[in-house]
């Protein structure tokens, strides 16, 4: 008999918003349920896929240059790991996927934002995230927080406060698909506790 698919996962947010935690943090969770899960990332994922992340965030890009590098990373990321494992009925918890590149990439052109949008869909295909949570975070609390310094985290405030905008803006288009967590004044632990109630609200299989 066939496996049934698994559960694919994306947890979005600006800079410093504790993502990588949460993601371990619902792994256990999930685990604990007798349900198999792989943590990946975005760009990355793959030995591939994590060559292009290095190459993404080290050097200085035009906006069709990252969006050809991502798309690609995508689709290996993809192709080669997450629906493997989705197949295999594992769930896959990723720390971004293309929500990302909407709300970063498009921030550089907004005027291009659907044309990014079809990018994204062609490079991952039917790989479309049955959940994703969006924490929700002041820029300038997330930027005191993060810890690893990369040329986003390194962008203006204002540069931050408008990717906060558009991380709203992808909220609102898909309702359905994108839930916000607003993490201000809450600590990991009851981000986690929200992040799993919502979990548990939306699959049957997690009761």
């Amino acid at each position: 008999m066939k496996a049934k698919k698994g559960r694919f996962i994306t947890i979005e947010g600006g800079e410093g918003t504790g993502k990588t935690t949460l993601i371990k943090n619902l792994k256990e969770i999930i685990n604990s349920k007798n349900i198999k899960c792989c943590i990946t990332r975005e760009p990355g994922g793959t030995s591939i896929a994590e060559a292009l992340r290095l190459a993404l965030v080290n050097n200085d890009l035009d906006l069709d240059q990252e969006i050809d590098i991502i798309s690609f990373a995508r689709s290996e990321h993809v192709t080669r790991l997450i629906n493997k494992e989705l197949n295999n009925g594992n769930w896959v918890l990723s720390d971004r996927f293309f929500d990302s590149t909407l709300a970063y990439q498009a921030l550089m052109e907004p005027k291009r934002f659907k044309e990014i949008e079809q990018y994204c869909f062609l490079a991952a295909g039917s790989c479309i995230p049955d959940l994703t949570i969006w924490l929700d975070l002041d820029p300038k609390i997330g930027l005191k927080r993060a810890k690893d310094k990369n040329k986003f985290e390194e962008k203006t405030l204002d540069f931050h406060k408008k990717l906060r905008e558009n991380f709203s803006k992808i909220s609102d288009i898909y309702p359905q698909r994108v839930i916000k967590i607003n993490i201000k004044n809450r600590n990991i632990n009851e981000v986690t506790n929200l992040a799993h109630s919502v979990i548990r609200g939306r699959f049957s299989e997690f009761k």
